[in-house]
Formats: C-alpha cells, sequence, structure tokens
C-alpha cells in the first residue's frame, strides 16, 4: 500500500483572465512524477488552476478558496 502525500501549490498565479501563469502547473506535475511510485498524490491549487489539471495523474484534487490574479493592464 502506497504512503499518501498532498502537495500544496498555495501561490500558482492568473492572468487577468484568469489563465494559470508561470511555472506552477508545470513543476506541480512534475513533482508528482518524481513521487507516484512510492504516494498516492493528492493536490490542493487556487481555484484559477483547478480546471487546468491533468486528473488522470492525482488521487484527488481540492480548489483552495481563492486565485491570485494579474490586473488588467490599462493602455
Amino acid at each position: 500500500m502506497k504512503k499518501r502525500i498532498l502537495l500544496v501549490d498555495q501561490w500558482g498565479a492568473c492572468d487577468h483572465e484568469g489563465t494559470p501563469i508561470g511555472h506552477s502547473l508545470k513543476v506541480l506535475h512534475e513533482y508528482c512524477e518524481l513521487v507516484q511510485d512510492v504516494f498516492d498524490v493528492s493536490v490542493a491549487v487556487p481555484q484559477s488552476m483547478f480546471n487546468q489539471m491533468d486528473v488522470s495523474r492525482f488521487k484527488n484534487i481540492d480548489s483552495l478558496p481563492y486565485s491570485i490574479c494579474e490586473k488588467k493592464k490599462k493602455n
């Protein structure tokens, strides 16, 4: 039986339209790949990242009750 682990991305940011930006998603998926042979991996991510997660990689995905989004740039 595998041990369980919860990875939390508390700082993943998104643009003004709510699309995740930066490396948060990529890094979270890579961490999962590193430990999935030993652990059942669950994650908790900001709402903006929730729908972008590859659900097949994780035992469970929880949405944190916030998103960190950039403001729309003024022209």
